[in-house]
């Protein structure tokens, strides 16, 4: 859960899904063919997590609620 408890982020199927607190759908924030994972909560609003790159290599993101992914 975020700090204000209006929003979660699980990893399923190698990519971070939303859930939010009042139910409904849960939305997918990333799409990458290789696996994302350890998402760890910056603010109420934003996470970061590890994606690894189609070489193989590992690189931090950081992705918002609204699905805006940032390196």
């Amino acid at each position: 859960m975020s700090p204000n408890g209006k929003w979660g982020v699980v990893v399923a199927g190698g990519d971070l899904l939303l859930n939010t607190e009042r139910g409904g759908a849960t939305r997918r924030l990333t799409t990458n063919v290789r696996p994302d994972t350890r998402p760890t909560r910056l603010d109420d609003d934003s996470l970061l997590y590890n994606e690894v790159t189609d070489q193989g290599r590992r690189r931090l993101n950081v992705v918002t609620r609204d699905g805006q992914i940032s390196p």
